[in-house]
């Protein structure tokens, strides 16, 4: 039986052999959106689409898809909340010692910088300016190094996710993906440019609403103003903001999953969620209340599996909402 198979922006590959065949599979050749064609089947198709049924098939699971742990199962279109929980349970499961470390990792990370901040008052109040100076570049590198980490999270949850569509082993280095991060650099620094000019923006008009309240002091026409500011704000800025964020709550994976510029990630995320706001901005709801409840009724302790819980639900919504965008997305390049 012969074996093809095509990457984007690549040359055809084959005839391969069956056992050449899954060895470049299982090695993370061939991408979650190559094509691939083998004798008699009819067309070709997504090789994320036909993976687990061909490694299932006869003679056709290669020796690392049967070691169990790492056994690759190919996230499903389904985007429903059964689906999705599923899906995510499944890979949290196979990985949990990794995401159970990071969470950890992100906890004293957490708390050292908390206390880094507890220690500056502290200083401020008890021995001055002259030792609080001291303190300070420790919470900064502290603050730094908390929020590096937790950003690396959701990045690292969706390069075990996209390995997992693949049946491709993942490493425990992928949970915390630090050469792509810093390969993308640029990408993630532009990305935040363009939101802090967007929110900049959208909050501009309350700007102004201030300026005139301040005005206005405790004038009949200042309640006045209050009060449509006030509505204002409810009516049109906030839903505004939260429908802009949940269209483009995806930006960042886009960055960071193919190779494409920060305007195409912008463009990609809005089309992957257009017809699905609702669901996205549900699902974001839920797993920010599990972890909040979770963590809240556990002391805090939950929030060390929770949050990494929550990443890897998010990055398998983003997996299967690239199955099911019907528009062109960035070509996406397998993270090995």
């Amino acid at each position: 039986m012969d074996y093809y198979y095509q990457n984007p922006n690549s040359d055809r590959v084959g005839p391969l052999d069956e056992a050449t065949f899954f060895a470049h599979a299982n090695a993370g050749t061939i991408l979650f959106n190559a094509l691939v064609w083998r004798s008699g089947e009819e067309n070709w198709a997504p090789w994320a689409n036909v993976a687990a049924a061909w490694m299932s098939s006869e003679g056709g699971v290669p020796d690392e898809a049967e070691s169990g742990d790492d056994e690759g199962e190919v996230i499903s279109d389904d985007l429903g909340i059964d689906s999705l929980f599923g899906d995510a349970w499944e890979i949290f499961k196979r990985h949990w010692g990794k995401f159970v470390f990071f969470g950890l990792i992100c906890s004293a990370l957490s708390f050292a910088s908390e206390a880094g901040r507890a220690w500056l008052d502290f200083a401020r109040e008890s021995s001055g300016e002259e030792l609080a100076a001291g303190v300070i570049p420790a919470v900064i590198v502290l603050s730094l190094l908390s929020g590096v980490v937790s950003a690396g999270l959701p990045l690292g949850a969706l390069k075990i996710a996209r390995k997992e569509d693949t049946g491709t082993h993942a490493g425990f280095g992928d949970i915390f993906p630090i050469g792509r991060m810093f390969v993308k650099f640029l990408k993630f620094l532009g990305v935040g440019c363009v939101w802090f000019a967007g929110v900049f923006v959208a909050y501009f008009p309350l700007a102004v609403l201030a300026v005139s309240l301040a005005e206005a002091g405790d004038s009949a026409d200042g309640v006045a103003t209050e009060v449509l500011g006030t509505a204002f704000l409810l009516l049109v800025e906030a839903p505004l903001l939260i429908w802009l964020f949940t269209r483009l709550a995806f930006v960042a994976y886009f960055i960071f999953d193919t190779d494409c510029g920060v305007f195409v990630a912008f463009k990609a995320s809005w089309r992957a969620t257009r017809g699905k706001f609702w669901r996205t901005f549900g699902y974001g709801v839920l797993s920010a209340l599990l972890v909040m409840f979770g963590s809240l009724f556990t002391l805090g302790l939950g929030a060390i599996l929770l949050i990494p819980l929550g990443a890897v639900w998010y990055a398998v919504y983003y997996v299967k909402l690239c199955k099911n965008c019907d528009d062109a997305l960035p070509e996406s390049t397998l993270l090995r």
